[in-house]
């Protein structure tokens, strides 16, 4: 499988998930792009942008169990 499926399948999770506020992932239906998405590109790609409904310490939580995902909060 191919790490953009990977990613897919993680924005998915996220996307339901009740702690969940928004995710920002280019292979969701729910982008604002997704029609031009599916045309130009075969995948998503494997940045997904997460925005939790939690705390600041629930967000630490979570970066903080992340054991496979690596965190990156600079991307350029």
């Amino acid at each position: 499988m191919q790490a953009h499926a990977y990613a897919q399948a993680v924005a998915e999770f996220l996307e339901a998930h009740p702690a969940i506020k928004s995710v920002k992932y280019p292979g969701l239906k729910s982008h604002p792009d997704a029609a031009v998405i599916a045309k130009q590109m075969q995948g998503g790609g494997t940045t997904i942008g997460i925005e939790f409904k939690g705390s600041q310490k629930d967000v630490f939580k979570f970066m903080d169990a992340l054991r496979i995902i690596d965190i990156s909060n600079n991307l350029g």
